[in-house]
Order: C-alpha cells, then structure tokens, then sequence
C-alpha cells in the first residue's frame, strides 16, 4: 500500500516507548487503510465505559486480539509494523447524559489528542482524528469518559509510521540474567510488541518489531547456491510458496544480514526464534539461511550466512555452497 510522506523535515516529537516518554527527531509517513473496526464496546462483556473512567485498546492486532475489545473478528493488521499514531473516527454511543469522550496515547494525558463532546441521551456522536499511539507491547490509546458512562466504537482510518534521526536498537530477547549487569539483567533496547509476528493468512508473516514481511514457509526452496537464492527471491510472486497476497516478481528479495539476524531471540535455539512464532520450518536439514551481504574482503567469493537453528553465529561462507533461502519484502 501506498505511503503518503507528510513531512519532509526532521521534528522532535514526545513519544512513549515502554510508559517512558522520550524526545524523538522524526519525519512522519501516512498509510491509509481501508476503515476496520478496532473497537466496539457493545461487543463487549465489559460493557459502557463508565463516568469518569478509562479504558485501554489496541489500535492494530489479529482477530483474538480485536474482537476482544468488540472488533473486526479478523483482526486490523498495522501495514507496516508498530505505528506512531493512528487516525480514527471516534463514536460516542447511546450515552447516559452529556459528557466528554477523549482519546490519547496509554500513560498519556487526557486532553492532547481527540475528543468527542456529547449533550443528548440516546444520540450517537463521532469526530475523527489522529491519536498517537504508545510504542511496545501491550495497549496502544487510552479512551476516557467524563461525567456520563457511554459506549464507543472506534474505526481506524490509516497509520502514522516515524522514521527517526537514529537507529533504535531491539532488545534481544533475553530474560535470563546469569550475572549482574549482562544483557538478562538490564534487558536493553526497544521492546518487543506482543505478539512479536501477525499470520497474515496468505502465506506472509509480518514482524510487527522490524515491519518487515516474511515469507511464511521458511523453506520452500530448500538449499540453493548464493546466486540462485537471490533470483529465487527476486522472482518470487503470488502463487509460489503459498502465497496469496498478490505480490509481484520484484516485490520479495533476499534479506540482509541486519534483517536475517532481527528475527533471533536470544533465550531460544534449535530454532532460536521467538517461541510463538508462526513460520513453517519443516524438512530442515540444518539452520543456514544465505543472506545478500557480500563480504568486502573477498566479495566476488564470499557471502554472509546466519544460523538461525541450535542458537545463532553469522559467518562468510563460499558463495557456491549451498544454504536455506529465506525471503523478504518490505522495510526501509
């Protein structure tokens, strides 16, 4: 889909990433999509958001996590992984007196994003509008209701993504700490969204940390030379390996070593990837996966390979060998 740049200069938002509002220089890009129903509260066991109360959601997510709060049973994917923000149409329904329903980022402050004003019992009121979003695991808007309880059912309209003047830096996914201070301890880094991987249901997986696109299978090509890897990737298309998603030849390539190795979660091997994720690994007779980095020292020669199966190493390999073909789309 589509992206439409806003902005074209770097500006210095404040955003929360884990509960802790930090300063990010950021352009911002807009992604439409079409309208999905994120929230329904009449869906709901929970009922009307009550007088001067507050309830969280999630802007984007797969059909359990949705239809949980009464939306689209088949989930609202975010097109490109965690959003900065997220345009809405907020409705107010079948309130119990006037009132004021207000919409802002999980840890934020009521009154900095959007807000419907409602006076009449019975009467559906909606205004629409961007509400930014909190970054990490867990909910991503907080919806408010002063004075009268009332019902809200929310659409989203399309995704505000940020590309910052830096790099973040993942965590690695390790938990364990075996000494004071290592990387168990501190667990730095960006957090990982939970869940880490959306099924797509056509063959795609997408990485909601990265926002990159996975081919599901995992092995369809099975072990190729480093030249066939990357054609394999690069003709790709809807109809090969289980895909439905419409793509093209041109669309998918070979991942680079960064990207191959955003994918490791580091408490885990054998495969070392996060435990619930969805990717078929079948008939694998052993971990490699070729990546499209060249070695500089001999680039005509060698190319960078991850071990993704009993923990992980990254190595040059000879480029006439054979290793596993993963591909990719997507990402910046």
């Amino acid at each position: 889909m589509k992206k439409i740049i806003l902005k074209c200069f770097v500006m210095t938002f404040i955003i929360s990433v884990g509960g802790n509002f930090v300063a990010m220089a950021a352009t911002l890009s807009y992604t439409p999509v079409s309208p999905c129903r994120i929230v329904d509260t009449r869906n709901t066991a929970a009922g009307m958001i009550g007088a001067y109360s507050e309830r969280n959601f999630h802007v984007f997510g797969d059909g359990p996590t949705i239809s949980a709060q009464g939306g689209n049973s088949g989930g609202c994917p975010s097109p490109s992984g965690e959003p900065f923000a997220a345009h809405i149409n907020l409705v107010v329904a079948n309130p119990t007196g006037k009132g004021n329903m207000q919409a802002f980022a999980v840890g934020g402050t009521p009154g900095a994003n959007l807000a419907v004003n409602f006076a009449d019992i019975g009467t559906n009121f909606a205004n629409a509008g961007t509400v930014q979003t909190a970054v990490g695991s867990g909910p991503d808007i907080t919806v408010s209701s002063r004075v009268s309880s009332a019902h809200t059912i929310i659409d989203v309209l399309g995704y505000y993504y940020y590309t910052s003047s830096f790099a973040p830096v993942p965590r690695t996914g390790q938990t364990v700490s075996y000494a004071p201070g290592d990387d168990g301890d501190l667990q730095m880094g960006v957090p990982w969204p939970d869940p880490r991987f959306t099924d797509n249901g056509d063959g795609t997986v997408i990485d909601q940390l990265t926002g990159l696109i996975w081919l599901k299978n995992a092995n369809c090509f099975g072990r190729k030379q480093w030249s066939e890897a990357l054609d394999d990737s690069n003709n790709l298309a809807d109809g090969q390996c289980g895909l439905t998603d419409g793509s093209s030849p041109g669309d998918w390539r070979l991942p680079n070593v960064r990207e191959l190795e955003s994918l490791i979660d580091y408490v885990n091997y054998g495969p070392a990837l996060p435990s619930e994720h969805p990717f078929d690994m079948h008939d694998l007779e052993d971990g490699f996966w070729w990546s499209s980095t060249s070695s500089t020292r001999l680039p005509e020669d060698l190319a960078a390979w991850v071990y993704i199966d009993g923990g992980v190493s990254l190595d040059f390999r000879p480029k006439d060998i054979w290793q596993h073909v993963w591909p990719v789309r997507g990402g910046n």
